[in-house]
């Protein structure tokens, strides 16, 4: 089969997206899904995105199983379940781009506030795990958009830089299999989206390792800092593929 153009510079986006992720923990979906839906069409990159991200995971978690934080997690993964399906009601009565402005709007102030205060928002607990969890859930479930909560949460919980990246990770891989089966009943996970998704596991798996290496080499200080400039990168961007797909 010849390889398009339009998919070498896929694997571009996924490669960076998957970096990200392994590296920060988070930030794969938000890169990849927006670029991923310009040069494809929506049923294709959603899945896509999807089995990307339970690779991620799963690749992390092999070597990194034992940093994951269980009690906050298992909270967060059972309210995630309970939030999904209130996501997927949204996502027919909340205008997407509204959702999407407000996210922006948090991740940014999150992030420069954090940048300024960074001992403020300390949660010495894991006992709202679930209200967290079950934001995130709505969040994806309508518009593939949980990490961003997750990361504030980790982030107020003061979670160690490998911690904070296993735990995220275990978080996705059960709700990410639940957001498949979703897309398996509803169609959308067909021999297009499997052949593309095959084509870039090597690429993935790439970035994972590398992003592996680097994780490795940041000061927790230095870490943390990333990862609220990373929010607010990431938050701007959100504005950006808003913008571009609601003139």
């Amino acid at each position: 089969m010849t390889v398009e153009p339009v998919y070498v510079a896929a694997l571009g986006v996924v490669f960076v997206a998957a970096l990200s992720r392994s590296t920060f923990g988070f930030g794969e979906a938000l890169i990849s899904m927006p670029l991923l839906s310009i040069l494809f069409a929506t049923d294709v990159a959603a899945p896509w995105v999807a089995l990307n991200s339970i690779t991620i995971a799963g690749a992390i978690l092999i070597r990194d199983w034992r940093q994951v934080q269980f009690s906050g997690a298992w909270r967060l993964i059972l309210a995630a379940w309970f939030g999904i399906p209130v996501g997927l009601l949204l996502l027919e009565k909340i205008p997407e781009s509204l959702v999407k402005y407000v996210l922006a709007g948090v991740l940014i102030s999150f992030g420069t506030y954090q940048l300024s205060q960074p001992s403020l928002f300390r949660l010495p607990s894991d006992r709202l795990a679930g209200v967290f969890g079950f934001l995130a859930g709505i969040l994806g479930g309508a518009y593939n958009t949980a990490g961003p909560v997750l990361v504030i949460y980790a982030a107020c919980r003061r979670w160690s830089p490998s911690d904070f990246r296993a735990t995220i990770q275990a978080f996705s891989l059960p709700t990410s299999l639940l957001i498949i089966a979703g897309h398996s009943l509803s169609g959308r996970l067909d021999a297009t989206v499997g052949w593309y998704f095959a084509k870039s596991v090597p690429a993935t798996l790439a970035a994972v390792l590398l992003g592996h290496w680097l994780h490795k080499q940041f000061h927790p200080e230095a870490f943390t800092k990333w990862v609220y400039f990373l929010l607010i990168v990431l938050g701007f961007a959100l504005i950006a593929s808003t913008v571009l797909a609601f003139p």
